[in-house]
């Protein structure tokens, strides 16, 4: 954004690996707020809400961001989460600026939701989500895929205000040509081992248990690899969950296969270049970590649902799993462990799409359209 003359503040939470103020640009600047790791921890799905201390924190951080709003007389609002959205939209009524909503947030029917958050607070946050849509205090609702989009409109949000606009990736700083051999060495990977690389929280919706038993069965048939987990074990929300996960992968005998490391935003292109495979059997607004596996010149293998099969050409730059079927995954990334020329050939095709489909500059271009309609 900075790039077309557009003066950016990020109000964001509090996390390990963000930049400080300055280090974006000239002109953006980055202000953290606690209160907004407050309200992600006392929200669905994580919990079920305290309602108390839900509005509370609602009304404190919406009376923030509108002296942040007025102070630096701020022209567009944009949230990039639902639970943000919910302050945005009291600031939203409160002060008439322009509001932007992107819906990141996984949306599914609430009994593929409850799979995916082993009983967390599903219908809570289904209720909350489609409440905020059916509100439409919004201007605009970005939505990150074509999937994505029929989700939120399935449940409540009017399609005249729904635009799609894929995510987009930094296809410089994401590339093939860096250099992940000092990452290996850190890790303790030799060069003749395949580096299995997931960039995921443990959790059930990001498909770790299908992982895991692909995985034990190839170690079983001797198969020489590693998964590289980021961030590291230990850094979820979700700690019921991540702890059930990592209990499996230690009764299948898989943790002398397993590494976890927490990567920031500079350092993700040589975790994605110290990697020889990318793997993502989660439930997918976009795919993130498919997109920059894509662009960084890496073979790609996704769960046949959600947005993934809109990334993902089976055969072509990757290959497409059946949701739950460890066989199946052991099967394709089986074919990939072995066959160097052919994650090298899936890979220039991976990376020839991100440059087509998921190029960051036309992220902006569209982002930055969007807003002049709306001024």
């Amino acid at each position: 954004m900075a790039g077309e003359g557009i003066e950016c503040v990020v109000c964001a939470r509090e996390v390990e690996g963000l930049v400080d103020s300055g280090d974006i640009c000239s002109i953006t600047r980055v202000i953290r707020l606690k209160e907004i790791n407050k309200l992600i921890r006392c929200a669905p799905p994580i919990k079920e809400p305290d309602t108390r201390e839900f509005d509370e924190i609602l009304g404190n951080l919406s009376y923030q961001l509108k002296k942040i709003v007025e102070k630096e007389k701020i022209d567009i609002i944009h949230s990039h989460d639902i639970r943000t959205s919910l302050v945005l939209e009291r600031v939203k009524e409160e002060v008439g600026t322009p509001f932007v909503a992107t819906g990141h947030n996984t949306v599914a029917p609430a009994n593929i939701l409850s799979q995916l958050y082993r009983g967390e607070a599903v219908y809570s946050y289904l209720a909350m989500l489609s409440s905020f849509l059916k509100r439409e205090k919004y201007d605009k609702l970005i939505c990150v895929s074509n999937f994505s989009y029929e989700m939120y409109t399935r449940f409540g949000a009017p399609r005249s205000k729904t635009v799609v606009i894929y995510n987009g990736i930094d296809v410089e700083e994401f590339n093939p040509y860096i250099d992940g051999s000092t990452v290996r060495s850190k890790l303790g990977v030799s060069a003749e081992t395949c580096l299995i690389f997931t960039p995921a929280r443990i959790e059930y919706r990001k498909g770790f248990d299908t992982i895991f038993e692909a995985l034990h069965r190839l170690a079983s048939k001797g198969y020489d690899f590693k998964l590289l987990i980021s961030p590291r074990l230990g850094s979820s929300y979700h700690r019921q969950a991540e702890g059930e996960l990592v209990g499996l992968a230690k009764r299948l005998g898989l943790m002398d296969y397993i590494t976890s490391a927490t990567f920031n935003q500079r350092s993700m292109p040589e975790a994605y270049a110290a990697s020889d495979i990318v793997c993502l059997m989660g439930y997918e607004n976009f795919g993130y970590a498919v997109a920059e596996g894509m662009a960084m010149g890496r073979p790609v293998i996704g769960a046949k649902w959600s947005a993934l099969p809109e990334l993902i050409e089976h055969g072509s730059n990757g290959f497409l799993v059946e949701p739950g079927d460890p066989d199946q995954l052991a099967y394709y990334l089986s074919l990939l462990l072995r066959d160097r020329v052919l994650r090298e050939r899936m890979g220039s095709v991976g990376r020839r799409i991100a440059l087509e489909r998921f190029n960051l500059a036309d992220n902006i271009r569209r982002h930055v359209e969007l807003y002049e309609s709306l001024l």
